[in-house]
């Protein structure tokens, strides 16, 4: 956990996590030393949402509820605490592609990912790209997730194109995305089976498959929501990633 902590609180973090200017507290907004797989820059960690640790900190000092001393304590305890969460997702999430064993060794895929990082300068293009995103199509069964969703939506726009949708004012209609993908939800959980939902465990809920959704994006394998297929697929995409081989023979 400590060496992973070394990327979200390092030297342009140091400085105090509010600054004091004519008797108004403010944030410290500098990055992590860890890169957005977009390529837009630095991840910022605990900053920029209103219910973000920072940014409650920072409110509630100016409103007279803490001293900076007790604001310390609570920043200090929230990040060891979300560093820890961090690097057990990221355990898991790299087991589950096969990037490393159970214990947490790289596998012979792990180290033809790293190899191919080392030898580019980056993870974000090339063959280290298409290593990731295929393990995480085939290991990491989001294949077979988008499947599902396919299967799911065609049955369900075959009986009735306008499920989801509203008029507008103009006389079109709209397609509602939060019905549609907590519909998704229900029918994973209460239909296949195959997802089993647990409790919150604080903070903003999340939205169904918000985190696949986020990362099957940035990866190509889907676009938006339409009314009558509901989520649009690229379905060459998916059989590019689907097709490429993750063995070393």
């Amino acid at each position: 956990m400590e060496s992973f902590l070394v990327f979200i609180y390092h030297e342009r973090l140091h400085s105090p996590i509010i600054s004091l200017r004519n008797g108004t507290y403010f944030l410290n907004r500098s990055t992590s030393s860890i890169l957005r797989s977009d390529g837009t820059g630095y991840k910022r960690f605990f900053v920029g949402r209103s219910d973000s640790v920072k940014n409650k900190t920072v409110k509630e000092l100016n409103d007279g509820k803490y001293t900076e001393e007790e604001a310390w304590k609570i920043y200090a305890s929230n990040i060891r605490t979300r560093a820890h969460s961090y690097r057990e997702d990221i355990d898991t999430g790299l087991a589950s592609i096969g990037f490393i064993t159970d214990d947490g060794k790289l596998t012979d895929l792990g180290y033809r990912f790293v190899d191919s990082c080392e030898r580019t300068g980056t993870a974000n293009s090339g063959i280290a790209r298409e290593i990731f995103a295929s393990s995480i199509l085939q290991n990491g069964q989001l294949g077979a997730f988008l499947y599902y969703i396919h299967k799911l939506s065609e049955q369900k726009f075959q009986a009735n194109p306008l499920a989801f949708t509203t008029p507008t004012t103009s006389g079109s209609y709209a397609f509602n995305q939060n019905e549609y993908k907590a519909w998704l939800e229900d029918c994973f959980q209460n239909e296949l089976y195959i997802i089993r939902k647990v409790s919150a465990r604080g903070g903003t809920a999340r939205q169904p498959f918000q985190a696949e959704f986020a990362i099957l994006r940035n990866l190509g394998y889907i676009k938006s929501f339409r009314i009558g297929v509901g989520l649009e697929i690229n379905w060459p995409r998916v059989q590019e990633s689907m097709s490429f081989s993750l063995s070393l023979t």
